[in-house]
């Protein structure tokens, strides 16, 4: 079976970087976090990644100043994919999405 970077689409690529990117800012920027993991897989047609830091955190009902956030979830929408973000003040963030796999063509 190719490896993840043979079934994801090439024109998904940008997206997806820029997403982890962001993802890895705030959690160097905001949540004081030692530990980042991020992990990626397949199911069903589709690609599940996800970043989790173990920093500060925060509650996710309170409007953020930033466009950190919202543009993660323009980003994710635009891919036809799906966004969770699970947080809570002192116990770290995770940010969950889930697209449409869209296998490249040899």
């Amino acid at each position: 079976m190719p490896g993840l970077d043979h079934r994801v689409s090439g024109a998904l690529v940008p997206d997806l970087l820029q997403v982890v990117r962001e993802a890895l800012s705030n959690a160097a920027r905001h949540a004081d976090a030692t530990t980042v993991r991020i992990t990626s897989g397949t199911d069903a047609g589709r690609l599940h990644l996800a970043v989790a830091a173990d920093g500060a955190g925060f509650d996710t009902a309170r409007v953020s100043t930033g466009r950190g956030l919202a543009n993660i979830a323009e980003r994710v929408e635009a891919m036809g994919g799906r966004l969770e973000l699970v947080s809570a003040t002192g116990e770290g963030t995770r940010v969950e999405l889930d697209v449409p796999l869209q296998e490249d063509l040899p």
